[in-house]
């Protein structure tokens, strides 16, 4: 092999790999992201959600960006122990609604563990974490053609 076929060779490789690195989006957290960012996410949603005061999105943002900072945290020292981190999340949440409470309506509240209750069900998620594997339930590549009905 000539020097400039290994050169070309290499800079291929590379800027493969970068791709692939940028579509990842840097294993921030599942939806990436800082806490803030999540944070933000998380209480724009809320926010439009449930029809919050800005006095009750001030306090639920900070709320959230505590949690989000938690989670991380415990994302980043979770290891290869799945099962555990998906424990202590689970606490962590439960801990999150109780200091949620505090903030909102009993209506808002109410609205807000129905829509919970809904992405869960949408992501796969029940009481127990993730149910089997989430690509498994989605519809197979090619069968476009199906969904016209």
């Amino acid at each position: 092999m000539t020097m400039k076929k290994v050169m070309l060779f290499a800079l291929t490789f590379l800027a493969i790999a970068q791709c692939a690195s940028a579509q990842r989006g840097g294993g921030e957290g599942r939806r990436g992201g800082s806490p803030e960012e999540m944070a933000n996410r998380q209480t724009a949603r809320m926010a439009e959600d449930l029809d919050l005061s800005e006095a009750q999105v001030e306090k639920i943002k900070e709320l959230n960006l505590l949690y989000a900072k938690k989670m991380m945290e415990l994302r980043a020292n979770a290891g290869e122990d799945r099962t555990g981190m998906r424990e202590k999340m689970g606490a962590l949440f439960q801990e999150k609604e109780t200091e949620l409470k505090k903030y909102l309506t009993t209506e808002q509240f109410e609205k807000y563990k129905k829509l919970e209750a809904e992405r869960r069900a949408r992501r796969g998620e029940g009481p127990g974490g993730r149910r089997g594997n989430p690509r498994e339930n989605r519809p197979e590549k090619g069968n476009a053609g199906d969904r016209n009905g």
